[in-house]
């Protein structure tokens, strides 16, 4: 099971209490009544989001926070997502995907998806996210993954930055509320990994129905 590492360092720290761990129980509960995996992938975005705006609200965290749009240095790093989610961002962003130099890019990208070591080796450029615009702005924002949502940073932007291949320590903030119902999301799903890893594995022919639609998508 491949964990996001700052939702599951929070869970290590708070799942001894039972406040804590409420969050977590409640969304894997909720998790199991629904059937359909982007709506359960939706749910969770929701549940995110709406523990974020209400931390947020107050001036001092929202001024803090350095994340602006625009800025795209995390969106070369590693990524997590649930099985879920993988649907969700096929389904919303699959035009994006089967354009022939993304095509190239996941499976370049897949080959290192699961290795922190081998992710940082290939070029930055090669690194970035397939749903990443010319711009620098996400093209699938309102349904980007769960870490891409929680992964708040205080300080200078410039420490996210891995164009030399390495991480640097960051001050992130403390979305705790936010990591155990992403925790919730993982423990729950039955399948997790990198973001390239899963797409590509699930584009390939896993999902039949979604691997026929990009092949429509491919046909001149």
């Amino acid at each position: 099971m491949n964990l996001p590492w700052m939702a599951y360092r929070t869970f290590e720290r708070k799942k001894d209490d039972p406040v804590f761990f409420s969050i977590t129980k409640k969304i894997m509960e909720k998790l199991k009544l629904i059937k359909i995996p982007t709506e359960r992938a939706s749910f969770c975005h929701k549940e995110v989001d709406d523990s974020l705006t209400l931390l947020m609200k107050e001036p001092l965290v929202s001024d803090s926070v350095s994340c602006k749009k625009g800025c795209a240095y995390c969106c070369h790093t590693q990524v997590s997502v649930t099985e879920d989610e993988t649907q969700l961002l096929i389904e919303k962003g699959i035009h994006h995907l089967v354009k022939k130099e993304n095509i190239q890019l996941l499976k370049l990208q897949k080959n290192a998806a699961n290795s922190g070591e081998k992710w940082l080796q290939l070029p930055y450029g090669l690194r970035k996210c397939l749903f990443l615009g010319d711009d620098n702005s996400c093209q699938i924002y309102m349904h980007r993954p769960l870490v891409c949502r929680t992964n708040l940073v205080i300080g200078n932007p410039n420490q996210c930055s891995t164009i030399d291949g390495s991480e640097k320590p960051l001050r992130s903030l403390n979305t705790f509320k936010a990591d155990m119902i992403t925790m919730g999301a993982f423990l729950h799903s039955k399948e997790n990994g990198a973001m390239p890893y899963m797409l590509y594995k699930v584009l390939n022919g896993t999902n039949k129905t979604i691997a026929q639609r990009r092949e429509n998508l491919l046909q001149p």
